[in-house]
């Protein structure tokens, strides 16, 4: 039986797990994050891929409409 990471830490039956900050888990399960104050995890910052044709040819207004909400999209906010 497989088990989810947030059942085998509320069990103690582990010691750490991988998760993204962003994980609504983390706040659910009363855990905590510790700061990665080695930079041992690359950092994974979100980013809308699109390929340039779409956005340039097809689409133009996706630029102007994505700014606002992309500059405003912090960890805390996701």
């Amino acid at each position: 039986m497989q088990f989810s990471r947030y059942e085998t830490a509320k069990g103690k039956t582990c010691n750490f797990g991988e998760v993204f900050a962003i994980d609504g888990g983390i706040h659910a399960n009363n855990l905590v994050t510790l700061k990665d104050d080695k930079k041992f995890f690359p950092s994974s910052q979100p980013a809308l891929t699109m390929k340039v044709e779409t956005a340039t040819v097809y689409y133009p207004e996706l630029h102007t409409l994505f700014t606002d909400p992309i500059s405003r999209l912090t960890v805390d906010v996701m």
